[in-house]
C-alpha cells in the first residue's frame, strides 16, 4: 500500500506542477497572440493541454487524498486516474502529432 501511495503522491506531483506551468504558459501566450500570426493557429492545442493537464491533476488528487484519508472506494479513484493518465497520453500525443 505504501507503494501506491508514494507513485499516487508522485503522479499527483507531477500533473500538479505540468498544469500550472501550462496556465502560465497559456496566459503569456494570450498576452501575446496579437504580436506573431502563427500563435493564433496554436492556441486551441495548448489550451487542449493545458485543460488536459489541469483534469489529470484534479483526478490525481482525488486518488491521493482518497488513500490518505481510508476512503473505502480508493480503488476507484485509482483507476479513474492511471486510465485518465493513459488517455491524457494518447490525447496529447495525437494533438502534438496530428
Amino acid at each position: 500500500m505504501q507503494a501506491v501511495r508514494i507513485l499516487t503522491a508522485v503522479a499527483l506531483a507531477l500533473t500538479l506542477t505540468l498544469a500550472v506551468l501550462m496556465w502560465v504558459v497559456s496566459l503569456m501566450m494570450g498576452v501575446h497572440l496579437d504580436l506573431r500570426p502563427g500563435l493564433r493557429d496554436e492556441w486551441p492545442t495548448l489550451l487542449a493541454i493545458t485543460t488536459t493537464f489541469s483534469v489529470l491533476a484534479m483526478c490525481s488528487a482525488v486518488a491521493f487524498f482518497s488513500l490518505r484519508r481510508g476512503w473505502s472506494g480508493w480503488w476507484i479513484a485509482q483507476v479513474v486516474m492511471w486510465v485518465a493518465i493513459v488517455f491524457a497520453s494518447v490525447l496529447i500525443r495525437g494533438l502534438l502529432l496530428g
